[in-house]
């Protein structure tokens, strides 16, 4: 299901900086402790394919909000763009919860309750990552 890979695809982008994210480096882990998880090979792959056809979309947005960031209480355009990008892939979005909070809210049926909670605010310093 692509809403289900795309939502998965923002999770893994905006938890790993590394390429090939959180599956590998579990992988890795069980490895060295000696569990094996061999079972996620060829699994990971529809979403490495997504994770691919979005990648250069997903970068954009990252940069986006890295060069537009707004201070604690005052993330207006941050929550509307948020609130967008979540209604894009499917969610029901309720907005300035609190203020300027954005709560997105995916029905995927019965089953286990997943919860993301990610801050949106910036800090006052001058960025030196390029």
């Amino acid at each position: 299901m692509k809403l289900t890979n795309t939502f998965c695809i923002l999770l893994l982008f905006f938890s790993a900086a590394a390429q090939d994210g959180p599956v590998r480096q579990l992988k890795e882990q069980a490895r060295e402790s000696g569990r094996f998880i061999d079972e996620l090979d060829g699994k990971t792959d529809g979403l490495r394919r997504q994770a691919d056809a979005d990648y250069a979309y997903l970068e954009n947005l990252y940069i986006h909000y890295h060069t537009h960031p707004e201070l604690s209480f005052y993330e207006k355009e941050t929550s509307k763009r948020m609130a967008e990008e979540l209604r894009k892939i499917g969610f029901d979005v309720t907005e300035k919860v609190g203020g300027n909070g954005v709560v997105g809210v995916l029905k995927n049926g019965e089953g286990p309750t997943i919860l993301v909670r990610a801050d949106m605010d910036a800090l006052p310093i001058v960025e030196e990552t390029g």
